[in-house]
């Protein structure tokens, strides 16, 4: 069977050669059809979604149509659409992403902006002149450079094993004109770090259990990378680790703040109790389900 019902000739307006994306990638199975071929579209053109809509029914040129007809059929193989592009956005940012980091997904988004109002909140009431997080696993660097950009006084650590996921981040750091207050370091969780105490430690890690990576879809199996999605285990490690550490680089009242699986919430929450966290809370994402957990380390 065809992946594409019918071909795509030259004279084709924008709007033609969109449906005919979205055909072929609905027939690919695909999922988003509509919304990757109207992706696709803007970044061929590099145009926004206003031009698109003004100028659907003008002509592609041959250039253009022969690009967006290449990205198409990658993108029908499974290669997911941000690794055609090159961005995802994220917390109203744009970040470069490629096969070496994970692409920051809206999930992600409900932890920076609980951790960000706890943040917030110490900053006021506190009136905390400088702020210190680590971000360990940080693959893009969105979690650390999202809090940054949107707490001014903040210093962050971006900690990951992946020296080519710390190229990626450096890149973006650079992009969003942090390199004042944003550092990064190669390490195996905090092995390698030698700072300060921090405010705060935050950390969204391979929670995928090995049992289930199978079942993930083909654009996340295939194509991100599996040191960054599974602990090739039971997929608790990390938060196991990452709390057991964590107390000793913690400020008082410093805060341990994960992304967690929607299934994870009451093992996570019993993990950092083990390890002597007090006001451990539970957030869940746009969703209902349970995406983040927030715990304090004990005053010492």
């Amino acid at each position: 069977m065809s992946l594409c019902p019918s071909s795509l000739q030259q004279g084709a307006t924008i709007w033609e050669a969109m449906k005919w994306a979205e055909n072929c990638l609905n027939g690919s199975g695909r999922p988003d059809a509509h919304v990757d071929a109207k992706l696709l579209m803007l970044y061929v053109l590099d145009c926004n979604d206003t031009m698109l809509l003004l100028d659907r029914q003008k002509v592609m040129n041959e250039e253009a149509l022969e690009t967006y007809k290449n990205y198409v059929a990658i993108r029908q193989t499974g290669v997911p659409l941000q690794h055609i592009t090159g961005v995802q956005e994220f917390m109203g940012l744009e970040f470069k992403v490629n096969e070496n980091v994970l692409i920051p997904r809206q999930d992600t988004e409900t932890l920076i902006e609980q951790l960000l109002e706890k943040l917030n909140q110490k900053v006021v009431l506190a009136e905390e002149k400088n702020l210190m997080g680590i971000d360990i696993g940080t693959g893009s660097g969105c979690i650390g450079i999202s809090l940054a950009h949107y707490i001014s006084q903040l210093k962050m650590t971006l900690v990951d094993i992946s020296k080519q996921a710390l190229e990626v981040a450096a890149y973006n750091i650079k992009a969003h004109h942090l390199e004042s207050r944003i550092e990064t370091l190669e390490s195996n969780l905090l092995e390698q770090y030698q700072g300060e105490k921090v405010d705060f430690i935050v950390s969204n890690p391979p929670y995928i259990a090995k049992k289930d990576m199978e079942d993930l879809m083909i654009e996340v199996k295939e194509y991100e990378p599996h040191l960054a999605l599974t602990d090739q285990g039971d997929g608790l490690y990390f938060y196991r680790e990452i709390s057991r550490l964590a107390k000793n680089y913690l400020k008082q009242d410093g805060l341990v703040a994960y992304e967690i699986g929607y299934d994870q919430g009451e093992a996570v929450k019993d993990i950092l109790a083990k390890e002597g966290y007090r006001e451990i809370e539970l957030y869940q994402d746009l969703a209902g389900q349970d995406r983040v957990v927030i715990a304090r380390v004990n005053s010492k």
